[in-house]
């Protein structure tokens, strides 16, 4: 079988390309060139304005013209960040036309990958970034491997690590809450927990109904846990977690995960924020600022099995 090869529109939505990190996104994009694909580098990917890659109005120009271009199958963020929200100000939403291209991305591009869906203007899948390729030179080949609707069974693997520098450890298996539902079936929906709840309010969200929400924290925070619970709190309150079909939360960082204490869990919160609702919550997954990192594409049905240990995804 021939393997499929993608024109690709590159963005920087958020932080700049500069010092390891543009070594980072020039290495991503050698490796993908010389893997047979197209790939169309826009201006903000290595431009630089203070701590972001270009303004709000450049950034939402050059994905215009991506979202726009019939050549362009495939927009993938350099990195995340902050400020990528932005971009949605200057993004008439509404009056694009529907389109069969994917958006990828995770972190701060959740604003995106959110807005996206709820206007119905591309796909979205919750993947690897330019900046992963040097520490996870895997990535690229499991996203392309997620986007041909074969279905998949998502476990976590024996290891995981931050970073190259921060070295490995050894990764725990998922665990589920005992107290609810031992099984559930949903469409994914794959978001950073902080960058999820700047959404909050705006018309930028899709629905949660019958959704299987995956949520990921990455530290931003001295303190990160109390962090955390009033996140998932927020959500609770604007009625974002009463209507699920499932809730599937990412390991933690070894650091956040270090403040838990025999009172203080990421169990005891999820136990708390779901009180009263019966769908399976599973936690520990091998999903977020992590590599290996699961490839969730958005909308795609995913069935929460009743051991509780693995999660599938599967095209409608």
């Amino acid at each position: 079988m021939t393997k499929k090869t993608y024109t690709i529109g590159v963005i920087a939505p958020s932080l700049p390309s500069e010092g390891k990190r543009k070594e980072k996104v020039q290495a991503a994009i050698a490796h993908l060139e010389k893997s047979g694909h197209t790939v169309l580098t826009g201006k903000s990917a290595y431009a630089i304005t203070g701590y972001k890659s270009a303004s709000a109005q450049e950034r939402a120009a050059e994905l215009l013209t991506f979202l726009t271009d019939p050549s362009v199958d495939m927009i993938v963020a350099t990195t995340g960040g902050y400020n990528s929200n932005e971009i949605l100000e200057f993004l008439d939403l509404s009056k694009i036309a529907p389109t069969q291209k994917t958006f990828v991305g995770y972190s701060d591009c959740t604003t995106l990958s959110m807005a996206f869906q709820r206007y119905n203007v591309c796909s979205s899948v919750c993947g690897p970034m330019l900046v992963d390729y040097v520490d996870y030179p895997e990535c690229f080949e499991r996203l392309f491997s997620a986007l041909d609707g074969t279905p998949r069974l998502l476990t976590n693997e024996s290891e995981s690590w931050e970073s190259s520098e921060k070295g490995r450890f050894s990764m725990a298996p998922m665990r589920r809450l005992t107290n609810k539902n031992s099984s559930g079936v949903g469409s994914a929906l794959a978001a950073n927990l902080s960058t999820l709840c700047l959404m909050l309010g705006t018309p930028y969200l899709p629905s949660f109904s019958e959704r299987v929400l995956f949520l990921e924290y990455d530290r931003e925070e001295q303190t990160a846990l109390p962090s955390v619970e009033r996140f998932l709190w927020q959500l609770r309150q604007n009625g974002a977690l009463q209507n699920l079909a499932g809730l599937v939360f990412g390991a933690l960082q070894p650091s956040v995960a270090a403040e838990e204490t025999d009172t203080d869990t990421i169990e005891r919160i999820l136990g708390e924020v779901t009180a009263e609702y019966t769908y399976p919550v599973i936690y520990n997954a091998q999903f977020g600022h992590i590599y290996p990192s699961w490839v969730i594409v958005n909308g795609q049905e995913t069935r929460i099995s009743e051991d509780g240990l693995s999660v599938s995804l599967s095209v409608r």
